[in-house]
């Protein structure tokens, strides 16, 4: 396997983790474990791919999502949702950088919970 094939896979693991980190930020109080437990694996996992590059640029075009122009699976569901979240909050890209703390992946998992 490639470092491309491997930072594909390792991203779409962070994005399973961040929708579900997502949801359960949404579902539970702040102080019950299945959000932490969430919101760590998917910082986990996203701050190993910045590891291995310095930043990755997430955008949407319609109901695709690009991770550094680059389409992912458009026939998964999950990022076909995951772009629409975008899209409905009018983001067109997203640049993750190496050293994102896990204090402001956090805010950006509980911005994108659903109103």
């Amino acid at each position: 396997m490639n470092l491309r094939e491997n930072s594909e896979g390792l991203f779409m693991d962070a994005i399973q983790q961040g929708q579900m980190a997502i949801r359960h930020t949404a579902a539970y109080p702040g102080d019950h474990p299945a959000p932490r437990e969430s919101v760590s694996k998917s910082y986990e996992t996203l701050a190993n791919l910045l590891h291995k590059q310095a930043a990755l640029t997430v955008s949407t075009f319609g109901n695709k999502l690009l991770v550094d122009n680059i389409p992912i699976d458009g026939k998964n569901t999950l990022f076909a949702n995951f772009a629409k979240d975008l899209d409905q909050r009018r983001i067109d890209s997203i640049i993750f950088y190496r050293g994102l703390s896990k204090k402001d992946f956090t805010i950006f998992l509980n911005a994108m919970k659903k109103p």
